[in-house]
């Protein structure tokens, strides 16, 4: 499964309540289609380095969170429906990540370690 982050702005001054339904919201559809949740990060109310203007509104800053998360590509498309209908959410990326690199095995250590132990002596 890819690794994604999903990066959020939402309306700033936010209710503690309603951030978190909204962030719960998000985890679940990603984990009702056998999705995985690596990460939540909240960043809470941050000043923007420009302002998103809205039909009627101005914003300077909002309210920030992240979310990292494996799932299949399928799982994009809800979550992009669920954000755009959200009328809290500002704005939203999806980035997908690089995976992880393999841990090498003990035997590959001891190994390298043996080689680099003869080509010292």
């Amino acid at each position: 499964m890819p690794l994604y982050e999903l990066f959020c702005m939402a309306r700033p001054a936010l209710a503690r309540p309603d951030a978190a339904q909204l962030i719960r919201n998000i985890a679940g559809a990603v984990l009702s289609r056998d999705g995985v949740l690596t990460d939540i990060k909240s960043f809470g109310d941050r000043q923007l380095a420009y302002t998103i203007k809205r039909p009627g509104q101005r914003y300077e800053e909002a309210f920030m969170w992240q979310i990292d998360f494996a799932a299949p590509p399928s799982v994009l498309d809800n979550l992009k429906h669920l954000l755009k209908v959200d009328n809290r959410i500002i704005r939203y990326v999806f980035l997908k990540r690089e995976p992880f690199k393999p841990l090498p095995t003990t035997y590959k250590v001891a190994r390298q370690a043996d080689k680099q132990l003869t080509s010292q002596q």
